[in-house]
Parts: C-alpha cells; structure tokens; sequence
C-alpha cells in the first residue's frame, strides 16, 4: 500500500519501483488515512511531461484522476465534473506557506524544502460527519480536563482506537511537576505488565518461523533446569508459562529485579537476565526457595507469575539466537514505526520521558527491570496505539503482524473454571482468564492492565465493538487516585462509540 503523504523523494521512490513491475493493480489505495477502494494502477505515460503517473480510479466518484511527479512538479487533470472537487498541495516553508491548485495549473517547489500532500476533497456530508466528530472529541477533552483537576494523578496520556486508525489521544497534566513539562500523547514512560502482550506476540512469532512450538518442554531450550520440586518428573512448557500456569510463583527475591538507574546510584548489582533467573530458579540458585513453586502440578493452576513471564522470553532467546529486545524491535516496534518506544532508556529518547511520582510532589528514581520482559516497555500513548490497532486487526482476522491462525491462538480463552481458585471478578480485571499472555476481563474485553511504582496503565478492547482504549498514568494511585483512573476509563467508554 502506497500513502500519497510521503516526501517528493520517498514518493517518487514508490512509484518507479511500482512502474518498474506495471501494471499493478491494488485492492485499495490509503490517502492521508481515507481508503479509495476499486481499481487503483501505476503506469508510465510517455504522452504527459512527467515520466511518472499514478492513475486510481474510485467507483463511489467515477472519477479518472492522474498525479504526476518530477523532481518536484505535481500536476493533476479532472477528466469528469463529479464530487471530487480536486487534489490539494501543502507546501511547508518558514513560514508555512499553503498553495491551492486547480487544472490546468503546474505547481513547481523545491524538494527539499517541501512535503507534498494529495487528498479527496470531503463531500458536503463527509465534512459534516468530521465536524461532529471534532465537536464530540472537543466535549471529551473538556470531561477529561474536569477529572484531571481533581487532582491525584499528576500526568496521564489516553488514547481510543478502532482497528484502522486513532479516534482520539490526548495528555493532561505535567511528565515533569518541578518544570511544568506538559504530559502529552507522546510523552513516554514505563507501561508496566502490558509489556507482556509483545511478549505473547513474540512467541507466536517465533513459532510461525519454526523455532519453537508452544507445547515444548521449556528444557529444550533452557541452558539451566527449571522444575518443580514437587512434581520434578513432569515437565514445564511454554504454553504453561504463556498461560501463568506454570506453577512458577513470584517471592520476595523478584523485588530485587528493580534497578535504579546508573545515574542515581544503586539498590542491587545489575546482573544479566539469564543469570539472575537461574539464581531464583535453580536448586543451586543463591536466590533458590522451594516455596517459590505451587504444590501443585504444572498446567493445573492460574498463578500469576512475572519472573514466569521472563523465562518465556530467555526461552525464545535461546530458540530464535536474538535477544528479545532485538527481536521485538524487527518484528513489532519497526514494521509499525514505534519509533519512540523501547525496551531501555538507550534506545530511547529520554527528554520525552516523564517522572514517575510516588506522590504529587515526590519522584521515583528512574529505574530498570532485569526481568525487564515483563514490565520494563518504555512507549507513549500514540505508539502503544499503533500496537492496539494492530490487535484489533488480528482478531478480526486482516492482522499482518501474525498470521490468521497464531491470532487465534493469541485470542484463545485458555482455561477453565477448575484452573482459578479465586477469578477476578472486577470489570477490569485482566485475570478473568488468558490467552498467550493476554488477558481477559468478566465483560469480555481482551488487554492487559500495568502496574509499577509511579505507573498504573490500562490497555483492552471490545470484540464486539471493535474499539480499545489505552490509559497511562504516572503516578502511584492511592483510593481516590484509583478512583479518579476508574472515571476517566469510563469516561473514555462513554465516548468510545461517538467518535469516528
């Protein structure tokens, strides 16, 4: 799919690679996010000024429109008096300058000083929709701002989507209380526990290339033992980790996992990840209790596990031979141009980043994950949205990160009434039941929530509506701050629908 929002450059790019192997026929062409649907070819025409020529034709207009590019002329020709009203260029100086250009007029730029746009022209009704649209996004700005200064919460960023684009984002409040910093929908920070939905989306991956199966004993993969000490004839498998289902517990070792950040010193030696599981997980392990497996056998019971949850991920490592931040940038963050996210403050651009608040006042030291699989993804509400519509794609079956089937298995409800002892029974709980590290609530939305010091996140979306939503907070929630995260979540429902 071509965006005719590209520079003059990647355009003309685009276009000679498609003439190169023409005709070639797309099943829709994207226009600054508006899809023209019906019989859309490239082609060269030695009869026009240009070499180059994008013909598409749209059944709703019947309408033939030709787009001409070189070294940065465009030119446009309405062979029809229908509803398309014509093509418009953008071009953007110091100061901005906009140019309006109608048949038979040439518009000639200097490329590299210019970005090119071309759109339809909205009908009357398509206009009036828009307008509404804005009109509702206005009134849920203005609601939100009302929950925000109750105060509580000192930065948030939200988002709505649906399975083809953003309905909404916005941020409210301060990433930094001592420099006023705005809080926005880029502004990034630590998103906690749905770090762990790449991670179901990485094994899945990883399976689609043959280099592992999710009904593998985790042995195979693993350079050190892990069994449990109570059944140590029966296996562990990935699908059991996958599934919390592991009988791997979380003891009070895995706070030691939490590292601050080298420019404020300290709390514990940094240690590689794989190590520091082996020290939990092992008999000879420094770290080792033997109470930190369930008596029961493996597959048997629901518990949620974190350091179960980064042994998944050394298990793709030693399966794949890439490290999982390296895989999950190849296969996630590029293909959907999460380019402020990421798995370390050096892969990231840490002036966008927000405090994290214990208090309204009193800040967290920046810190770091060793298990930092399943907790450590550092994003922003407009990248995360990316991610979210891409889940919603999958589960209606038009995904392209994973194939159809591994979307099935992703979204499969994994266990049943006899794997709980105690379900989560609150609207949002994501312990309801699982997928492949995918949670699901009572109503039936399918996310995942987050929680960390400084950060409580919200990430589901309704199968049945097709719209999710996203809400990151920066600081810890006491009652009324939960309180306050509830309202703006419902908030965002309330609005979901309305918005197109």
């Amino acid at each position: 799919m071509v965006r005719l929002e590209e520079p003059v450059d990647l355009l003309q790019g685009h276009l000679r690679d498609l003439v190169g192997r023409q005709p070639v026929a797309l099943e829709e062409l994207d226009v600054l996010g508006h899809r023209v649907a019906g019989d859309a070819k490239f082609l060269a025409d030695p009869s026009l000024a240009g070499p180059l020529a994008v013909q598409f034709v749209n059944p709703f207009c019947l309408s033939h429109i030709y787009l001409f590019v070189r070294h940065g002329l465009f030119y446009k020709r309405n062979h029809r008096n229908t509803q398309i009203e014509s093509i418009f260029l953008v071009a953007h100086f110091h100061p901005p300058h906009y140019a309006h250009f109608g048949p038979p007029r040439v518009a000639h730029f200097d490329p590299p000083k210019v970005v090119y746009y071309a759109r339809f022209l909205q009908s009357s009704k398509e206009k009036a929709s828009m307008q509404e649209s804005q009109a509702v996004a206005d009134s849920l700005t203005i609601e939100l701002n009302k929950i925000y200064k109750q105060g509580h919460i000192n930065g948030l960023s939200v988002s709505i989507v649906n399975e083809h684009k953003t309905l909404y984002q916005n941020g409210f409040g301060f990433s930094d209380i001592k420099s006023k910093k705005a809080y926005t929908e880029n502004t990034i920070q630590n998103i906690a526990s749905i770090s762990k939905t790449l991670l179901g989306v990485s094994l899945l991956k990883a399976q689609e290339m043959g280099k592992l199966n999710l009904n593998d004993p985790i042995e195979k993969y693993l350079p050190f033992k892990v069994k449990n000490p109570y059944h140590p004839e029966l296996p562990i498998t990935i699908n059991h980790l996958a599934t919390h289902t592991s009988t791997i517990k979380d003891t009070e070792f895995y706070d030691k996992s939490y590292v601050l950040k080298d420019d404020f010193g300290k709390l514990d030696i940094d240690i590689p990840m794989k190590d520091f599981l082996k020290d939990v997980l092992t008999t000879d392990g420094k770290l080792y209790k033997k109470d930190g497996f369930l008596k029961n056998k493996p597959g048997e019971l629901f518990e949620y596990t974190n350091i179960g949850a980064t042994l998944a991920a050394i298990v793709l490592e030693m399966a794949t031979g890439e490290k999982y931040d390296d895989f999950t940038t190849k296969y996630i963050l590029k293909p959907y141009k999460m380019s402020n996210s990421g798995w370390s403050f050096n892969a990231i651009d840490v002036s966008k980043y927000s405090m994290l608040y214990k208090t309204d006042q009193t800040e967290y030291p920046r810190y770091k994950l060793i298990t930092y699989p399943d907790g450590g993804f550092i994003t922003s509400a407009n990248d995360l949205s990316l991610f979210l519509s891409e889940l919603i794609r999958g589960y209606s079956g038009s995904g392209s990160l994973l194939s159809a089937e591994s979307y099935k298995t992703l979204f499969k409800e994994q266990l049943g009434e006899d794997n709980f002892i105690d379900r989560g029974a609150r609207d949002y709980s994501d312990e309801y039941n699982t997928g492949i590290f995918m949670g699901f609530t009572p109503n039936g939305h399918i996310g995942h929530t987050g929680g960390d010091p400084g950060v409580s996140t919200f990430m589901f979306f309704n199968p049945k509506t097709k719209l999710g939503r996203i809400l990151i907070v920066n600081t810890d929630l006491e009652e009324e701050g939960w309180q306050q995260f509830i309202d703006i979540w419902n908030k965002l429902d309330g609005f979901s629908a309305r918005l197109k």
